[in-house]
């Protein structure tokens, strides 16, 4: 469970920094970790699943929610998982 967590931490730094994208704002709810970022005049979210075997459709209707609310433009989840059907459709 720490080898996934530490790797989906990993890859969305990596992503924030490569992408030159600053953090506003980061929270931490149960397995799940939220990043507002921005960079210029642009907001972005991210979503870090980690210990989720499957990313269905409510995390992506999560995100679509947390993008719309926060009046970003795109959104990304990061995760070990894999993703069901609907998920990717």
């Amino acid at each position: 469970m720490s080898d996934s967590k530490t790797v989906v931490e990993k890859r969305a730094a990596l992503i924030i920094k490569y992408r030159k994208l600053k953090i506003k704002k980061k929270e931490k709810e149960g397995d799940k970790t939220t990043y507002f970022l921005s960079r210029d005049a642009s907001n972005y979210v991210f979503l870090c699943v980690v210990g989720q075997r499957t990313i269905g459709i409510s995390y992506v209707r999560e995100l679509r929610d947390l993008v719309e609310e926060k009046g970003a433009e795109k959104g990304a989840i990061i995760t070990d998982g894999k993703y069901t059907y609907s998920a990717r459709a």
